[in-house]
């Protein structure tokens, strides 16, 4: 008899405590122009790719709610039975760590942004700004949802701007 392997994923599927797995509603991007960026089109096409890659990410939804203490014991738990685990689960858009490194990528590519409309682009930068994840882990698992898909929505945008005059 064969023994059938499971895909890391699908062990995450089926965990338990994961109530659902809801795939990123955005699967293409907009061309972006080129020469926007202050000499540095290397490091702005890294950045954008890492802007992309959130968007593409899924939203693994848990029981857990606010309770960050437990959900922490659980992913340390599901890596010690599942080799993969961890990674597997942190490409999730409801994590907060991988909205900030998008937070921080987005604001080194305004701060190298050198189109023709700087206000805008000043305008998108500051609302990116958030603080810190202390009010975001305070939020229910559908609170954290509704505002990563509103942050996810003005990525978009974000990269939309950056295309408007691409032809």
């Amino acid at each position: 008899m064969t023994e059938q392997r499971q895909s890391i994923e699908e062990i995450v599927r089926a965990d338990s405590h994961v109530v659902e797995i809801i795939p990123s509603e955005y699967n293409w991007f907009p061309p972006i122009m080129d020469g926007l960026w202050k000499g540095e089109r290397k490091t702005a096409e890294k950045l954008i790719k890492m802007i992309q890659t959130y968007l593409l990410l899924p939203y693994i939804v848990d029981d857990f709610e606010s309770d960050h203490r437990e959900r922490r014991i659980w992913r340390i738990e599901g890596e010690k039975r599942h080799h993969g685990f961890e990674e597997c689960y942190s490409k999730n858009a409801l994590k907060w760590n991988k909205y900030a490194t998008t937070q921080t990528a987005i604001d080194l590519l305004l701060t190298l942004y050198t189109g023709p409309n700087k206000e805008q682009a000043a305008a998108y930068k500051t609302s990116f700004r958030e603080k810190s994840d202390e009010e975001y882990n305070k939020k229910t698992t559908r609170e954290k949802m509704q505002w990563v898909m509103e942050k996810k929505r003005q990525m978009y945008s974000l990269l939309e701007f950056l295309s408007e005059n691409f032809a």
